[in-house]
């Protein structure tokens, strides 16, 4: 699909998720053997800008507590150590244990929960006290939503839900709450560009490429490098490599 001047090109990729979701389904009740708009791609597109300085990171880590619900600051936190976008939405209740995260599985565009792509995106990551205080707060209201619904919350619940039916909660709600953070900074922000920023950090913190690697789950490290998009202060350092 080519991206028209009449329509934004977020539009018309919006519509073709919506589209290919609607596929997918008659693809699950078996009306349709596969799903062909799955091909389909919008060209044109312009690169979504992916590097943050530190002083724009500030400013999100400012606002961002005080424009988020609960869920809302769980899915952040969740980013900022790496997660890709369908493997924040395809966490379990019980993927943590003490300060452990098992990524195990990711949610698609579909709505629909899969394996993951790769054998290394099978990984554990370590939570900070204050990611794992919000995602027990989580947990405790999740129960209480299944209370009113006369269910039963377990390890293999969705740890991210809908309040009104206790489904899963759909990637289009982390696409949502990145848009609130972007309208209250005034600069785009996504799940992504969190994780090319825990790279770059990392890595410029002189922590091993190797366990950067791991743990953002890539095959190689020559992806890591790529995620690694330097910093501004990092510039300034290089001025005096030389003395003249």
């Amino acid at each position: 699909i080519q991206a028209k001047d009449n329509l934004s090109k977020s539009y018309i990729t919006l519509i073709l998720v919506r589209f290919r979701s609607i596929l997918q389904s008659a693809v699950v009740d078996k009306i349709i053997k596969d799903n062909p708009s799955k091909h389909i791609k919008v060209t044109g597109l312009k690169p979504k800008p992916r590097a943050l300085t530190r002083l724009q990171f500030a400013e999100i880590m400012n606002v961002a507590p005080n424009i988020l619900n609960t869920q809302e600051l769980l899915m952040f936190h969740l980013s900022l150590q790496g997660l890709r976008h369908g493997e924040i939405m395809g966490l379990n209740a019980g993927d943590l244990i003490n300060s452990d995260l098992a990524i195990e599985r990711q949610q698609n565009k579909e709505g629909i929960v899969t394996a993951l792509k790769t054998p290394k995106a099978y990984r554990h990551v370590y939570l900070p006290e204050a990611t794992i205080k919000l995602y027990n707060k989580q947990l405790e209201a999740n129960r209480h939503v299944y209370e009113q619904l006369n269910k039963t919350y377990v390890d293999d619940s969705p740890l991210l839900i809908n309040k009104y039916n206790g489904g899963r909660y759909h990637s289009t709600n982390l696409t949502r709450m990145f848009n609130k953070i972007s309208k209250a900074v005034g600069f785009k922000v996504f799940a992504h560009m969190m994780r090319h920023y825990f790279a770059t950090i990392a890595i410029d913190k002189g922590a091993n490429i190797r366990d950067v690697a791991n743990y953002l789950g890539h095959e190689n490290i020559d992806m890591t490098m790529l995620y690694n998009l330097g910093t501004s202060e990092g510039m300034k350092k290089l001025s005096n490599t030389i003395n003249v």
